[in-house]
């Protein structure tokens, strides 16, 4: 086999696994999910996308936090969202809640 051809096989192979990242990548965002996400990075931790990945694992972690901090609405449910996600993009309404609900119990 000439190096043209070694080349070209080795060209297409590498090209295949793009692919499959990509559409492993695709896949994931179709499903939105946290574990959808995390079964990307276990089969591609160090893929172009991976930082993203991760990065909407914390969003979507967050959310979740929030939501259930949301549904229950109690002083401890925000306060377990703040212990949970003290970098939280709900911190602020975190501490308005506490506030407001303190207000309406005195």
């Amino acid at each position: 086999m000439t190096r043209w051809a070694v080349g070209l096989l080795l060209v297409g192979a590498l090209s295949g696994c793009g692919s499959t990242t990509n559409s492993d990548w695709q896949q994931a965002n179709l499903e939105g999910t946290v574990g959808a996400y995390q079964q990307f990075l276990d089969h591609h931790p160090g893929g172009a996308q991976a930082d993203e990945a991760r990065s909407r694992i914390l969003a979507l972690q967050d959310q979740q936090a929030w939501t259930e901090a949301l549904s229950t609405n109690t002083a401890e449910s925000y306060q377990q969202y703040l212990q949970k996600e003290p970098g939280g993009s709900h911190v602020r309404d975190a501490h308005e809640h506490i506030v407001a609900l303190a207000s309406a119990a005195a």
